[in-house]
């Protein structure tokens, strides 16, 4: 039988041409993984836009009540259930709100986008006025949370914003609870997907919008299509 021998140079030409095909691969791939992961994180914005639907529907149109701000604040012995938009929500995810007197617990998967941001890790601080917490990804537009608003007064539900993935910088405090961290601005956006971001509006449809697609702040000068006013 005839043995094939490699030299030295057959190597290395072997060995380059496999990094050169590696070099041309590996790019494809991230971008395949990336939209793997967008694709999963629209999903958990969907289940929690559905959510927030099925809540209104029980509670006669009224959206979930209280802070803005659940994507900072998960599990806290100086909250209690149901103070912010996410422990109003959690049952019909099948998910907890709150373990008062327990500390922090880590976030449920549903509530942490796969592409990175927040890791969803317990945060020892201990939240009365002031805190951080990495731990929800996703965000409801404050001018529905914060003034308790009723979803079929909404004008224009396919424009205005719902949910939106947040940051990785948070801030909690409880005397400013509608603007403290909710969004309400372009740079509290997180743009993780390619330099995109998920978005669900009130009627429950999704989008994939670059920064210059979001108004730079809520303020009418700015948010001359209403994304983020109700009225």
């Amino acid at each position: 039988m005839r043995k094939f021998i490699f030299t030295l140079i057959e190597l290395l030409i072997v060995i380059s041409i496999i990094a050169i095909l590696a070099s041309l691969l590996l790019p494809a791939l991230g971008k395949v993984r990336a939209k793997g992961n967008q694709i999963k994180c629209a999903g958990n914005m969907k289940q929690i836009g559905l959510a927030i639907q099925m809540y209104a529907q029980d509670f006669n149109g009224w959206a979930p009540d209280g802070n803005s701000v659940s994507n900072y604040l998960y599990n806290s012995d100086a909250v209690g259930p149901k103070s912010d938009w996410w422990g109003g929500i959690a049952e019909y995810l099948k998910v907890p709100s709150y373990y008062r007197n327990e500390g922090f617990k880590e976030a449920p998967p549903v509530s942490r986008c796969p592409e990175g941001g927040r890791d969803g890790t317990k945060n020892p601080t201990k939240v009365t006025s002031g805190g951080t917490n990495p731990n929800f990804s996703y965000s409801m537009n404050a001018y529905i949370t914060g003034s308790h608003e009723r979803m079929e007064t909404v004008k224009n539900p396919s424009s205005r914003l719902l949910l939106g993935e947040i940051g990785s910088d948070g801030w909690f405090c409880t005397d400013n609870d509608r603007y403290a961290g909710s969004l309400l601005s372009r740079d509290r956006f997180s743009f993780r997907h390619i330099k995109k971001t998920n978005i669900i509006f009130v009627d429950g449809h999704l989008t994939l919008p670059g920064p210059d697609k979001i108004p730079y702040n809520y303020e009418a000068a700015y948010d001359t299509n209403d994304f983020f006013r109700t009225h």
